[in-house]
């Protein structure tokens, strides 16, 4: 398995009671190979703070905030558009087999919660943060004030035709035999 570029461990048994801090900062190194992995053309900065607590029998609960300043592409002119993506963050790791064992009583409460398995002993962080930036980039970047006019490129050569024309086409050459 390839380590993820954001790549922050925290061990579950390095988790004390009352929970543990986390501040994770993306170097310049990270921010590139970030950028590749989201198809964009820059990751400016990426921060995030956590705090990562035990949850029921050997789980994890994490939540915190992840901000990001990109670089995107304006889907209409195509230049850079710069973008800030702010997610806030609250997952919970359940020991390995502890999801399925769950009472049903809380299955209401469960489901409302993002729970993933904890595999192993460990979580990444780093990872989760990039997860949660990901998820929170713009689909549709425009720079401001672009819109997107329909027929705004059009040649004008190509007549506007229904979904049908071209049997219409066909059934008017066969009348015409």
């Amino acid at each position: 398995m390839t380590a993820h570029p954001l790549s922050r461990i925290v061990r579950r048994d390095n988790v004390p009671a009352d929970g543990l801090e986390l501040v994770i900062e993306a170097d310049p190194q990270e921010r590139e190979t970030l950028a590749r992995l989201f198809d964009i053309p820059a990751v400016q900065s990426l921060e995030g703070t956590f705090h990562v607590a035990p949850w029921r029998s050997r789980g994890l609960k994490v939540q915190g905030h992840v901000e990001a300043r990109v670089e995107q592409t304006c889907v209409v002119t195509l230049d850079p558009v710069e973008n800030t993506v702010s997610e806030d963050v609250e997952v919970y790791f359940a020991a390995e087999g502890a999801a399925a064992r769950a009472p049903q009583a809380d299955a209401a409460v469960e489901a409302e919660r993002d729970i993933e398995e904890l595999v192993g002993d460990q979580i990444d962080i780093g990872a989760l943060a990039a997860e949660h930036v990901a998820l929170g980039l713009d689909p549709y970047p425009r720079k401001p004030g672009v819109e997107f006019a329909p027929g705004e490129f059009d040649d004008g050569e190509e007549e506007e035709k229904g979904p049908f024309a071209a049997l219409s086409a066909l059934k008017g050459a066969r009348e015409g035999e």
